[in-house]
Protein backbone atom coordinates (compact mmCIF):
# COMPACT_ATOMS: atom_id res chain seq x y z
CA UNK A 1 0.00 0.00 0.00
CA UNK A 2 1.28 3.57 -0.93
CA UNK A 3 0.32 6.68 0.13
CA UNK A 4 0.88 10.28 -0.22
CA UNK A 5 -0.98 13.66 1.19
CA UNK A 6 -0.19 17.41 0.99
CA UNK A 7 -1.79 20.42 2.17
CA UNK A 8 -1.19 24.04 0.17
CA UNK A 9 -2.81 27.25 2.58
CA UNK A 10 -3.37 30.62 1.47
CA UNK A 11 -3.78 33.38 3.34
CA UNK A 12 -2.97 37.09 1.76
CA UNK A 13 -4.71 38.81 4.74
CA UNK A 14 -6.06 38.42 7.74
CA UNK A 15 -9.46 38.07 6.72
CA UNK A 16 -9.05 35.74 4.09
CA UNK A 17 -8.15 32.07 3.99
CA UNK A 18 -7.92 29.32 1.70
CA UNK A 19 -6.88 25.17 2.09
CA UNK A 20 -6.46 23.05 -0.70
CA UNK A 21 -5.97 19.25 0.49
CA UNK A 22 -5.21 15.87 -1.64
CA UNK A 23 -5.21 12.63 -0.30
CA UNK A 24 -4.19 9.60 -2.21
CA UNK A 25 -3.66 5.74 -1.73
CA UNK A 26 -3.25 2.51 -3.78
CA UNK A 27 -3.50 -0.76 -2.46
CA UNK A 28 -2.26 -3.96 -4.39
CA UNK A 29 -3.28 -7.31 -2.75
CA UNK A 30 -2.56 -11.12 -3.97
CA UNK A 31 -4.26 -14.04 -2.35
CA UNK A 32 -4.16 -17.49 -3.19
CA UNK A 33 -6.25 -20.47 -2.30
CA UNK A 34 -5.30 -24.02 -2.61
CA UNK A 35 -8.16 -27.21 -1.34
CA UNK A 36 -9.41 -30.48 -2.15
CA UNK A 37 -12.80 -30.60 -2.72
CA UNK A 38 -15.39 -32.75 -3.35
CA UNK A 39 -19.07 -33.60 -4.03
CA UNK A 40 -20.87 -34.94 -0.97
CA UNK A 41 -24.64 -34.86 -2.93
CA UNK A 42 -23.71 -38.09 -5.19
CA UNK A 43 -22.53 -35.85 -8.21
CA UNK A 44 -21.27 -37.02 -11.05
CA UNK A 45 -22.62 -40.87 -10.55
CA UNK A 46 -20.43 -43.71 -12.59
CA UNK A 47 -23.63 -44.53 -14.65
CA UNK A 48 -26.95 -44.00 -15.54
CA UNK A 49 -28.13 -46.26 -12.57
CA UNK A 50 -25.94 -45.17 -9.94
CA UNK A 51 -23.29 -48.13 -10.27
CA UNK A 52 -20.26 -49.46 -11.85
CA UNK A 53 -20.62 -52.37 -13.93
CA UNK A 54 -20.63 -55.84 -11.53
CA UNK A 55 -22.92 -53.79 -9.03
CA UNK A 56 -20.01 -51.85 -7.55
CA UNK A 57 -21.19 -49.73 -4.80
CA UNK A 58 -21.82 -46.06 -4.50
CA UNK A 59 -22.40 -43.15 -2.24
CA UNK A 60 -22.11 -43.88 1.70
CA UNK A 61 -21.59 -46.21 3.45
CA UNK A 62 -20.81 -46.34 7.43
CA UNK A 63 -22.63 -43.39 8.43
CA UNK A 64 -22.60 -41.45 11.69
CA UNK A 65 -26.07 -39.94 12.16
CA UNK A 66 -26.62 -37.15 14.35
CA UNK A 67 -29.41 -34.97 15.15
CA UNK A 68 -30.75 -36.28 11.83
CA UNK A 69 -27.63 -35.37 10.15
CA UNK A 70 -24.89 -37.39 8.56
CA UNK A 71 -21.92 -36.13 10.48
CA UNK A 72 -19.38 -38.89 8.97
CA UNK A 73 -19.09 -41.83 6.17
CA UNK A 74 -17.29 -43.84 4.22
CA UNK A 75 -17.02 -42.04 0.89
CA UNK A 76 -17.34 -44.58 -2.04
CA UNK A 77 -16.59 -43.77 -5.81
CA UNK A 78 -16.11 -39.81 -6.00
CA UNK A 79 -14.40 -37.53 -7.59
CA UNK A 80 -12.38 -35.19 -5.44
CA UNK A 81 -10.84 -32.27 -6.92
CA UNK A 82 -7.25 -30.21 -6.71
CA UNK A 83 -8.54 -26.61 -7.24
CA UNK A 84 -5.92 -23.54 -6.65
CA UNK A 85 -7.37 -19.96 -6.64
CA UNK A 86 -5.59 -16.62 -7.76
CA UNK A 87 -7.44 -13.52 -6.25
CA UNK A 88 -5.90 -9.84 -7.23
CA UNK A 89 -7.10 -6.70 -6.01
CA UNK A 90 -6.52 -3.26 -6.34
CA UNK A 91 -7.99 -0.03 -4.65
CA UNK A 92 -7.50 3.62 -5.63
CA UNK A 93 -8.84 6.23 -3.65
CA UNK A 94 -8.21 9.99 -4.58
CA UNK A 95 -9.89 12.60 -2.46
CA UNK A 96 -9.06 16.39 -3.16
CA UNK A 97 -10.97 19.45 -0.93
CA UNK A 98 -10.93 23.23 -1.33
CA UNK A 99 -12.05 25.19 1.55
CA UNK A 100 -12.01 29.08 2.00
CA UNK A 101 -13.15 31.55 4.44
CA UNK A 102 -13.72 35.22 4.86
CA UNK A 103 -14.83 37.33 7.74
CA UNK A 104 -16.07 40.63 7.45
CA UNK A 105 -16.55 42.34 10.84
CA UNK A 106 -19.54 40.34 12.37
CA UNK A 107 -20.06 38.23 9.24
CA UNK A 108 -18.36 34.65 8.42
CA UNK A 109 -18.91 33.47 4.67
CA UNK A 110 -17.26 29.89 4.04
CA UNK A 111 -17.40 27.80 1.15
CA UNK A 112 -16.10 24.23 0.47
CA UNK A 113 -15.99 21.50 -2.21
CA UNK A 114 -14.83 18.33 -2.29
CA UNK A 115 -14.28 15.28 -4.84
CA UNK A 116 -13.43 11.88 -3.42
CA UNK A 117 -13.51 8.84 -6.13
CA UNK A 118 -12.52 5.30 -4.48
CA UNK A 119 -12.15 2.42 -7.01
CA UNK A 120 -11.85 -1.86 -7.21
CA UNK A 121 -10.46 -3.60 -9.63
CA UNK A 122 -10.79 -7.11 -8.90
CA UNK A 123 -9.56 -10.38 -10.88
CA UNK A 124 -10.72 -13.81 -9.62
CA UNK A 125 -9.18 -16.65 -11.66
CA UNK A 126 -10.46 -20.36 -10.37
CA UNK A 127 -8.50 -23.39 -11.74
CA UNK A 128 -9.31 -27.04 -11.88
CA UNK A 129 -7.58 -30.55 -11.88
CA UNK A 130 -8.15 -33.53 -11.43
CA UNK A 131 -6.69 -37.45 -11.62
CA UNK A 132 -6.80 -37.24 -15.77
CA UNK A 133 -9.41 -39.30 -17.10
CA UNK A 134 -8.74 -42.86 -18.41
CA UNK A 135 -8.57 -42.36 -22.51
CA UNK A 136 -8.80 -47.04 -22.96
CA UNK A 137 -12.00 -47.01 -20.58
CA UNK A 138 -14.54 -50.01 -21.85
CA UNK A 139 -17.66 -48.54 -23.48
CA UNK A 140 -20.34 -49.18 -20.80
CA UNK A 141 -17.38 -47.67 -17.85
CA UNK A 142 -17.11 -44.25 -16.56
CA UNK A 143 -14.03 -42.53 -17.99
CA UNK A 144 -13.30 -40.62 -14.49
CA UNK A 145 -11.27 -42.08 -12.58
CA UNK A 146 -13.23 -42.70 -9.12
CA UNK A 147 -11.86 -42.85 -5.18
CA UNK A 148 -12.83 -43.88 -1.93
CA UNK A 149 -12.46 -42.33 1.70
CA UNK A 150 -14.04 -40.79 4.37
CA UNK A 151 -15.23 -37.80 5.95
CA UNK A 152 -16.18 -36.30 9.63
CA UNK A 153 -17.48 -33.17 11.16
CA UNK A 154 -15.89 -33.57 14.53
CA UNK A 155 -17.83 -32.18 17.96
CA UNK A 156 -15.74 -29.22 17.83
CA UNK A 157 -17.02 -28.88 14.21
CA UNK A 158 -14.16 -29.60 12.32
CA UNK A 159 -14.53 -30.70 9.35
CA UNK A 160 -11.76 -34.00 7.70
CA UNK A 161 -11.47 -35.57 4.38
CA UNK A 162 -9.42 -38.16 3.40
CA UNK A 163 -9.05 -39.91 0.87
CA UNK A 164 -7.16 -42.96 -0.55
CA UNK A 165 -5.42 -41.57 -4.11
CA UNK A 166 -2.07 -39.00 -4.23
CA UNK A 167 -3.60 -35.83 -5.11
CA UNK A 168 -0.21 -34.17 -4.57
CA UNK A 169 0.87 -36.36 -7.83
CA UNK A 170 1.34 -34.20 -10.78
CA UNK A 171 1.78 -37.04 -13.27
CA UNK A 172 -1.82 -37.95 -12.47
CA UNK A 173 -3.52 -34.29 -11.69
CA UNK A 174 -3.66 -32.42 -14.24
CA UNK A 175 -5.86 -29.14 -15.43
CA UNK A 176 -8.85 -29.80 -18.04
CA UNK A 177 -12.43 -30.35 -18.55
CA UNK A 178 -12.47 -31.96 -14.79
CA UNK A 179 -16.50 -33.10 -13.71
CA UNK A 180 -16.85 -29.15 -12.98
CA UNK A 181 -15.21 -27.68 -15.89
CA UNK A 182 -11.85 -26.42 -16.60
CA UNK A 183 -12.08 -23.18 -14.08
CA UNK A 184 -13.87 -19.96 -14.03
CA UNK A 185 -12.75 -16.02 -13.70
CA UNK A 186 -14.39 -13.05 -12.96
CA UNK A 187 -13.38 -9.36 -12.85
CA UNK A 188 -15.32 -7.40 -10.72
CA UNK A 189 -15.08 -3.45 -11.43
CA UNK A 190 -16.52 -1.26 -8.49
CA UNK A 191 -16.47 2.76 -8.62
CA UNK A 192 -17.92 5.04 -6.28
CA UNK A 193 -17.67 9.05 -6.58
CA UNK A 194 -18.82 11.81 -4.20
CA UNK A 195 -18.57 15.57 -4.82
CA UNK A 196 -20.12 17.89 -2.85
CA UNK A 197 -20.24 21.69 -2.43
CA UNK A 198 -21.36 23.60 0.78
CA UNK A 199 -21.39 27.38 1.60
CA UNK A 200 -22.16 28.58 5.58
CA UNK A 201 -22.98 32.73 6.01
CA UNK A 202 -22.65 32.95 9.94
CA UNK A 203 -23.79 36.41 11.76
CA UNK A 204 -22.30 37.31 15.54
CA UNK A 205 -25.77 37.84 16.91
CA UNK A 206 -24.75 38.16 20.77
CA UNK A 207 -28.97 39.30 21.43
CA UNK A 208 -31.55 37.61 22.76
CA UNK A 209 -30.18 34.31 23.97
CA UNK A 210 -28.67 33.44 21.15
CA UNK A 211 -24.89 33.95 20.28
CA UNK A 212 -24.58 33.52 16.74
CA UNK A 213 -26.84 32.89 13.68
CA UNK A 214 -25.28 29.96 10.36
CA UNK A 215 -27.15 29.03 7.25
CA UNK A 216 -26.13 27.70 4.54
CA UNK A 217 -26.89 25.13 1.79
CA UNK A 218 -24.83 21.82 1.16
CA UNK A 219 -24.94 19.69 -2.63
CA UNK A 220 -24.16 15.96 -2.51
CA UNK A 221 -23.89 13.91 -5.80
CA UNK A 222 -22.88 10.29 -5.22
CA UNK A 223 -22.56 7.53 -7.47
CA UNK A 224 -21.62 4.11 -7.23
CA UNK A 225 -21.11 1.83 -10.58
CA UNK A 226 -21.24 -2.07 -10.13
CA UNK A 227 -19.40 -4.04 -13.74
CA UNK A 228 -18.63 -7.78 -13.27
CA UNK A 229 -17.89 -9.16 -16.11
CA UNK A 230 -17.22 -13.21 -16.21
CA UNK A 231 -16.66 -16.02 -18.95
CA UNK A 232 -15.09 -19.59 -18.52
CA UNK A 233 -11.73 -21.42 -18.24
CA UNK A 234 -11.02 -23.77 -21.37
CA UNK A 235 -7.75 -25.80 -21.86
CA UNK A 236 -6.19 -25.63 -25.47
CA UNK A 237 -8.60 -27.98 -27.55
CA UNK A 238 -9.99 -29.19 -24.26
CA UNK A 239 -7.13 -31.46 -23.56
CA UNK A 240 -5.47 -32.24 -19.90
CA UNK A 241 -2.27 -30.90 -19.48
CA UNK A 242 0.21 -32.02 -16.73
CA UNK A 243 2.14 -29.08 -15.25
CA UNK A 244 5.45 -28.68 -16.00
CA UNK A 245 7.82 -28.79 -12.54
CA UNK A 246 8.57 -24.93 -13.34
CA UNK A 247 5.13 -23.87 -12.90
CA UNK A 248 4.34 -25.59 -9.87
CA UNK A 249 4.65 -24.71 -6.04
CA UNK A 250 5.25 -27.26 -3.40
CA UNK A 251 2.33 -28.94 -2.66
CA UNK A 252 -0.02 -27.59 0.13
CA UNK A 253 -0.11 -29.19 3.35
CA UNK A 254 -3.94 -30.14 4.40
CA UNK A 255 -2.89 -32.22 7.01
CA UNK A 256 -4.46 -30.45 9.55
CA UNK A 257 -7.87 -31.45 8.15
CA UNK A 258 -6.80 -35.31 7.33
CA UNK A 259 -6.47 -34.23 3.94
CA UNK A 260 -2.49 -35.01 3.45
CA UNK A 261 -1.43 -32.82 0.56
CA UNK A 262 -2.89 -31.65 -2.97
CA UNK A 263 -1.08 -30.19 -5.60
CA UNK A 264 -0.50 -26.63 -6.52
CA UNK A 265 0.47 -24.20 -9.18
CA UNK A 266 1.49 -21.23 -10.56
CA UNK A 267 -1.98 -19.89 -11.62
CA UNK A 268 -0.75 -17.38 -13.43
CA UNK A 269 2.00 -19.26 -15.49
CA UNK A 270 -0.42 -22.38 -15.71
CA UNK A 271 -3.02 -19.66 -17.63
CA UNK A 272 -0.89 -18.84 -20.19
CA UNK A 273 0.86 -22.30 -20.54
CA UNK A 274 -2.36 -24.66 -21.24
CA UNK A 275 -5.40 -22.48 -21.56
CA UNK A 276 -7.01 -20.53 -24.25
CA UNK A 277 -7.45 -16.76 -23.51
CA UNK A 278 -10.81 -15.63 -21.52
CA UNK A 279 -13.78 -14.57 -23.29
CA UNK A 280 -15.48 -12.12 -20.88
CA UNK A 281 -18.85 -11.67 -21.28
CA UNK A 282 -21.31 -9.16 -19.79
CA UNK A 283 -25.43 -9.09 -19.33
CA UNK A 284 -25.74 -8.11 -23.37
CA UNK A 285 -23.59 -11.28 -24.37
CA UNK A 286 -25.30 -13.98 -25.58
CA UNK A 287 -25.29 -16.74 -23.05
CA UNK A 288 -24.52 -14.39 -20.37
CA UNK A 289 -27.41 -13.15 -19.55
CA UNK A 290 -27.03 -14.61 -15.72
CA UNK A 291 -24.69 -11.91 -15.19
CA UNK A 292 -28.22 -9.27 -15.27
CA UNK A 293 -28.03 -9.18 -11.32
CA UNK A 294 -24.40 -8.42 -11.16
CA UNK A 295 -24.44 -4.95 -12.78
CA UNK A 296 -25.99 -2.09 -11.24
CA UNK A 297 -25.32 1.64 -10.81
CA UNK A 298 -27.10 4.21 -8.43
CA UNK A 299 -26.92 7.58 -8.13
CA UNK A 300 -27.73 9.71 -4.81
CA UNK A 301 -28.17 13.82 -5.20
CA UNK A 302 -28.77 15.61 -1.90
CA UNK A 303 -29.70 19.41 -1.34
CA UNK A 304 -29.90 20.27 2.36
CA UNK A 305 -30.84 24.05 3.10
CA UNK A 306 -30.38 24.51 7.30
CA UNK A 307 -30.17 27.36 9.63
CA UNK A 308 -29.01 27.30 13.22
CA UNK A 309 -28.28 29.12 15.89
CA UNK A 310 -26.03 29.32 19.14
CA UNK A 311 -27.37 29.81 22.60
CA UNK A 312 -25.45 31.27 25.44
CA UNK A 313 -27.38 32.89 28.09
CA UNK A 314 -27.73 32.95 31.90
CA UNK A 315 -30.30 31.20 33.39
CA UNK A 316 -28.75 32.82 36.63
CA UNK A 317 -25.94 33.38 38.60
CA UNK A 318 -25.13 29.54 38.92
CA UNK A 319 -26.95 28.65 35.68
CA UNK A 320 -25.37 28.86 32.47
CA UNK A 321 -27.58 27.55 28.89
CA UNK A 322 -25.44 26.88 26.03
CA UNK A 323 -26.46 24.64 22.90
CA UNK A 324 -27.59 25.24 19.63
CA UNK A 325 -31.54 24.62 17.74
CA UNK A 326 -31.79 24.52 14.08
CA UNK A 327 -33.71 22.65 11.22
CA UNK A 328 -32.53 21.42 8.52
CA UNK A 329 -34.79 20.96 5.12
CA UNK A 330 -33.39 17.61 2.99
CA UNK A 331 -34.56 16.81 -0.87
CA UNK A 332 -32.81 13.57 -1.70
CA UNK A 333 -33.22 12.05 -5.74
CA UNK A 334 -32.12 8.87 -5.93
CA UNK A 335 -32.21 6.66 -9.18
CA UNK A 336 -30.72 2.85 -9.97
CA UNK A 337 -30.11 1.96 -13.66
CA UNK A 338 -29.61 -2.19 -14.33
CA UNK A 339 -30.68 -4.20 -17.19
CA UNK A 340 -34.05 -7.19 -16.71
CA UNK A 341 -35.15 -10.03 -19.39
CA UNK A 342 -37.86 -9.11 -21.01
CA UNK A 343 -39.70 -11.78 -23.56
CA UNK A 344 -35.82 -13.26 -24.13
CA UNK A 345 -34.60 -9.55 -24.29
CA UNK A 346 -32.72 -8.40 -22.49
CA UNK A 347 -32.98 -4.51 -21.83
CA UNK A 348 -32.23 -0.95 -19.92
CA UNK A 349 -34.41 -0.45 -16.56
CA UNK A 350 -34.60 2.86 -14.54
CA UNK A 351 -36.27 3.31 -11.10
CA UNK A 352 -36.03 5.46 -8.01
CA UNK A 353 -37.54 8.35 -6.19
CA UNK A 354 -37.75 11.74 -4.54
CA UNK A 355 -38.49 12.63 -1.56
CA UNK A 356 -37.84 15.75 1.07
CA UNK A 357 -37.66 15.90 5.22
CA UNK A 358 -37.95 18.32 7.46
CA UNK A 359 -35.24 17.60 10.59
CA UNK A 360 -35.28 19.95 13.38
CA UNK A 361 -32.83 19.81 16.06
CA UNK A 362 -32.73 21.11 19.68
CA UNK A 363 -29.60 20.24 21.76
CA UNK A 364 -29.55 22.02 25.02
CA UNK A 365 -26.98 21.93 28.16
CA UNK A 366 -27.24 22.94 31.34
CA UNK A 367 -24.17 24.17 33.10
CA UNK A 368 -25.01 23.90 36.92
CA UNK A 369 -22.35 24.24 40.00
CA UNK A 370 -19.53 22.12 41.06
CA UNK A 371 -19.32 21.23 37.77
CA UNK A 372 -21.87 19.59 36.72
CA UNK A 373 -24.16 19.95 33.62
CA UNK A 374 -27.42 18.17 32.20
CA UNK A 375 -27.62 17.54 28.62
CA UNK A 376 -31.13 17.06 26.52
CA UNK A 377 -31.01 16.65 23.34
CA UNK A 378 -34.63 16.32 20.90
CA UNK A 379 -34.04 15.48 16.89
CA UNK A 380 -35.76 14.09 14.08
CA UNK A 381 -33.38 12.21 12.26
CA UNK A 382 -32.76 10.40 9.34
CA UNK A 383 -30.04 7.59 7.79
CA UNK A 384 -30.40 6.76 4.14
CA UNK A 385 -30.02 3.57 2.57
CA UNK A 386 -26.94 1.70 1.93
CA UNK A 387 -25.82 2.45 -1.88
CA UNK A 388 -26.27 -1.21 -2.50
CA UNK A 389 -30.03 -1.96 -1.41
CA UNK A 390 -31.11 0.80 -3.65
CA UNK A 391 -30.02 -1.23 -7.10
CA UNK A 392 -32.66 -1.75 -9.42
CA UNK A 393 -31.34 -4.95 -10.33
CA UNK A 394 -32.21 -8.97 -9.50
CA UNK A 395 -30.24 -12.10 -9.14
CA UNK A 396 -32.75 -14.70 -9.89
CA UNK A 397 -32.20 -18.80 -11.10
CA UNK A 398 -33.32 -22.33 -11.04
CA UNK A 399 -31.73 -24.74 -9.04
CA UNK A 400 -31.31 -27.48 -12.14
CA UNK A 401 -31.43 -30.61 -9.32
CA UNK A 402 -34.32 -29.61 -7.36
CA UNK A 403 -36.16 -27.61 -9.83
CA UNK A 404 -36.68 -24.54 -7.15
CA UNK A 405 -36.55 -21.25 -8.36
CA UNK A 406 -34.68 -18.56 -5.83
CA UNK A 407 -32.94 -14.61 -6.01
CA UNK A 408 -32.47 -11.45 -4.51
CA UNK A 409 -32.57 -8.04 -5.56
CA UNK A 410 -32.51 -4.33 -4.54
CA UNK A 411 -34.91 -1.87 -4.01
CA UNK A 412 -34.69 1.66 -5.79
CA UNK A 413 -38.23 3.10 -3.80
CA UNK A 414 -36.52 2.39 -0.47
CA UNK A 415 -37.26 5.55 2.42
CA UNK A 416 -34.54 6.11 4.60
CA UNK A 417 -34.60 5.29 8.17
CA UNK A 418 -36.56 8.04 10.14
CA UNK A 419 -36.80 8.28 13.72
CA UNK A 420 -37.65 10.85 16.40
CA UNK A 421 -34.92 10.79 19.04
CA UNK A 422 -34.58 12.15 22.28
CA UNK A 423 -31.89 12.10 24.59
CA UNK A 424 -31.25 12.95 28.28
CA UNK A 425 -27.30 12.92 30.10
CA UNK A 426 -26.21 14.08 33.41
CA UNK A 427 -22.54 14.68 34.31
CA UNK A 428 -20.17 15.64 36.72
CA UNK A 429 -16.32 16.59 36.83
CA UNK A 430 -13.82 15.91 39.10
CA UNK A 431 -11.15 17.82 37.84
CA UNK A 432 -7.91 16.67 35.62
CA UNK A 433 -9.96 14.46 33.62
CA UNK A 434 -12.34 12.65 35.83
CA UNK A 435 -15.82 12.57 35.87
CA UNK A 436 -19.00 10.50 35.97
CA UNK A 437 -22.04 10.03 33.58
CA UNK A 438 -25.24 8.45 32.95
CA UNK A 439 -27.11 8.83 29.96
CA UNK A 440 -30.79 7.35 28.53
CA UNK A 441 -31.94 7.73 24.99
CA UNK A 442 -34.97 6.83 23.25
CA UNK A 443 -35.67 6.83 19.34
CA UNK A 444 -39.04 6.80 17.84
CA UNK A 445 -38.92 4.48 14.61
CA UNK A 446 -40.99 5.81 12.10
CA UNK A 447 -39.72 3.68 8.91
CA UNK A 448 -36.62 1.22 9.38
CA UNK A 449 -35.16 -1.06 6.35
CA UNK A 450 -35.14 -4.83 6.36
CA UNK A 451 -34.82 -7.76 4.55
CA UNK A 452 -38.01 -9.65 4.10
CA UNK A 453 -38.78 -13.08 2.21
CA UNK A 454 -41.50 -13.58 -0.32
CA UNK A 455 -41.90 -17.34 0.18
CA UNK A 456 -44.01 -17.52 -3.26
CA UNK A 457 -42.67 -14.93 -5.75
CA UNK A 458 -43.54 -15.70 -9.21
CA UNK A 459 -41.22 -16.89 -11.33
CA UNK A 460 -42.83 -17.69 -14.20
CA UNK A 461 -41.03 -15.46 -16.64
CA UNK A 462 -38.10 -16.77 -15.31
CA UNK A 463 -39.20 -20.72 -15.94
CA UNK A 464 -40.29 -19.59 -19.53
CA UNK A 465 -36.55 -17.87 -20.34
CA UNK A 466 -34.60 -21.08 -19.85
CA UNK A 467 -32.43 -22.78 -22.44
CA UNK A 468 -34.01 -27.00 -23.51
CA UNK A 469 -31.96 -29.11 -21.98
CA UNK A 470 -31.85 -26.49 -18.35
CA UNK A 471 -32.97 -29.76 -16.63
CA UNK A 472 -30.92 -32.40 -17.19
CA UNK A 473 -33.13 -35.21 -14.94
CA UNK A 474 -36.32 -35.89 -16.43
CA UNK A 475 -37.74 -36.20 -12.82
CA UNK A 476 -37.09 -32.86 -12.01
CA UNK A 477 -39.99 -30.73 -12.29
CA UNK A 478 -39.45 -27.20 -12.29
CA UNK A 479 -41.74 -24.81 -9.31
CA UNK A 480 -43.19 -22.02 -10.88
CA UNK A 481 -43.18 -19.91 -7.13
CA UNK A 482 -39.86 -20.07 -4.48
CA UNK A 483 -37.91 -17.85 -2.25
CA UNK A 484 -37.03 -13.94 -3.17
CA UNK A 485 -35.22 -11.55 -0.85
CA UNK A 486 -35.20 -7.87 -0.89
CA UNK A 487 -35.31 -5.17 1.65
CA UNK A 488 -38.19 -3.49 2.31
CA UNK A 489 -39.48 -0.54 4.97
CA UNK A 490 -41.37 -1.27 8.11
CA UNK A 491 -42.49 1.07 9.95
CA UNK A 492 -43.44 1.73 13.81
CA UNK A 493 -40.65 0.67 16.45
CA UNK A 494 -38.52 1.84 19.04
CA UNK A 495 -34.69 1.78 20.32
CA UNK A 496 -33.69 2.67 23.86
CA UNK A 497 -30.93 2.22 26.28
CA UNK A 498 -29.20 3.41 29.10
CA UNK A 499 -25.10 4.72 29.17
CA UNK A 500 -23.21 4.44 32.34
CA UNK A 501 -19.49 5.42 32.67
CA UNK A 502 -16.66 6.93 34.82
CA UNK A 503 -12.94 8.10 34.42
CA UNK A 504 -10.66 7.89 37.49
CA UNK A 505 -7.85 9.24 37.70
CA UNK A 506 -5.45 7.72 40.91
CA UNK A 507 -4.59 10.51 42.11
CA UNK A 508 -8.09 11.37 43.75
CA UNK A 509 -6.83 8.25 46.20
CA UNK A 510 -3.54 9.19 46.86
CA UNK A 511 -0.69 10.95 44.69
CA UNK A 512 1.57 7.72 44.38
CA UNK A 513 -1.00 7.24 41.76
CA UNK A 514 -0.85 9.94 39.46
CA UNK A 515 -0.60 8.87 35.86
CA UNK A 516 -2.79 5.82 37.01
CA UNK A 517 -6.52 5.39 36.23
CA UNK A 518 -9.39 3.59 35.39
CA UNK A 519 -12.22 3.66 33.23
CA UNK A 520 -15.45 1.84 33.50
CA UNK A 521 -18.68 1.81 31.31
CA UNK A 522 -21.68 -0.25 31.06
CA UNK A 523 -24.37 0.15 28.48
CA UNK A 524 -28.06 -1.54 28.21
CA UNK A 525 -29.84 -1.75 24.75
CA UNK A 526 -33.33 -2.46 23.95
CA UNK A 527 -35.08 -2.39 20.50
CA UNK A 528 -38.29 -3.65 18.86
CA UNK A 529 -39.82 -3.41 15.32
CA UNK A 530 -43.56 -3.69 13.97
CA UNK A 531 -43.80 -5.64 10.58
CA UNK A 532 -46.64 -4.79 8.82
CA UNK A 533 -46.95 -7.12 5.85
CA UNK A 534 -49.60 -6.94 3.30
CA UNK A 535 -51.76 -10.15 4.14
CA UNK A 536 -51.38 -12.88 1.77
CA UNK A 537 -47.98 -11.72 0.51
CA UNK A 538 -46.35 -15.09 2.95
CA UNK A 539 -43.16 -12.41 4.01
CA UNK A 540 -41.01 -13.81 6.21
CA UNK A 541 -37.80 -11.83 7.75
Amino acid sequence: RDGAMAALQWRPSDSFTSIFDVYYTRRKQDDNARSLEVNLGGYPAPCCDGTFPNNTQFGYANPTIRDNTVVAADLLQRVPLARNFLFKTQDKILALGLNNEWLAGDWTFTADVSHSKAQRNEQQFETNAQIAPLTNAPANAPRNVYDTGTFAINNDGMPRLHFNRNYADPAAVQVGPTIYGAGYSKIPRITDELTSGRIDVGYQLNRWWMSDLTFGVNYADREKDKNQPEGGLNTINGGYFQIAPENLESATNLSYAGAGRVLAWDVPAVLRAYYQPIVYGSPTTPGFDYLIGKNWNVTEKVVTGFVRSSLDHELSSTVTLRGNVGVQLVNTDQQSTATQKLQGVVVPFEDGKDYNDVLPAINLAFMLPSDQAVRVGIAREMARARMDQLKASNEIGYDAATGLPGGSGGTPLLDPWRANAFDLSYEKYLGNGAYLSAAAFYKDLKTYIYNQTDLNHDFSDLLADLPPGFFPDDDVVPAPTGKFTRPLNGKGGNLKGIELATSLTGDLISDALSGFGVILSYAHTESSITIQDPPGNNFIT
